[in-house]
């Protein structure tokens, strides 16, 4: 989850969402339950060593590690628009159903992150020959949640390790002309391009009504 934090925060550094697939890779390769689905707590070469190999769906403190996964795998899908993380993560809310009907309360970040595959919110995406130029549209961007709005800024720094890592930005990203311009999309499919950033905000409000800035 930090590393999906930092990728914004680091002016939409490809390398932080690079680092987040790679990472996620990783715990599916050593994490992931292939008989009963769901993340276990340690590796297999680790649980040998203890008495069990606990798989956390519930809430303690801290939100469970399924629950964190589910949104991981979600933002990420968001992100790249890969369906191989769509896949994983409607098997991972498949696999805690039950335990969330018989007790909700102590699911919530299941929940919570399970309410991305009713309503995935929109994609925000800016691109621009000069990163300052876009100063404004990011900033108004940031006002959002996260979890509401997927954010992507390509200039050509970074456009085409951004393309690789999420291909449909190839085909969504429009050549950059002297001003930064916006598209707000829906499940991957973008509106007309907006160059004027109170006309992005109004954009973005309307898109977005239940979040409150």
């Amino acid at each position: 989850m930090g590393l999906l934090e930092l990728y914004p925060a680091s002016g939409f550094d490809p390398g932080w969402l690079g680092a987040a697939m790679d990472l996620q890779r990783r715990a599916d390769e050593l994490l992931w339950d292939t008989s009963s689905e769901g993340y276990f707590q340690q590796a297999e070469r680790e649980a040998s060593r203890l008495p069990s190999r606990p798989k956390p769906f519930t809430d303690g403190a801290l939100p469970s590690g399924n629950g964190v996964m589910l949104s991981n795998l979600l933002r990420l899908w968001k992100l790249t628009g890969r369906e191989e993380y769509l896949a994983r993560a409607r098997q991972l809310a498949r696999s805690a159903l039950g335990r969330i009907r018989g007790a909700p309360v102590a699911h919530t970040s299941m929940i919570r992150s399970a309410g991305l595959l009713l309503d995935p919110g929109m994609d925000l995406i800016i691109a621009s020959r000069c990163e300052e130029s876009a100063v404004r549209m990011v900033d108004m961007a940031r006002r959002f949640p996260s979890r509401d709005l997927a954010v992507h800024l390509i200039h050509p720094g970074n456009g085409e390790e951004l393309s690789r890592l999420a291909p449909f930005l190839e085909s969504v990203a429009p050549s950059m002309g002297d001003g930064p311009v916006a598209y707000l999309c829906t499940g991957f499919s973008c509106r007309q391009p907006i160059a004027d950033p109170a006309e992005l905000e109004r954009g973005l409000r309307d898109a977005l009504p239940s979040v409150h800035q």
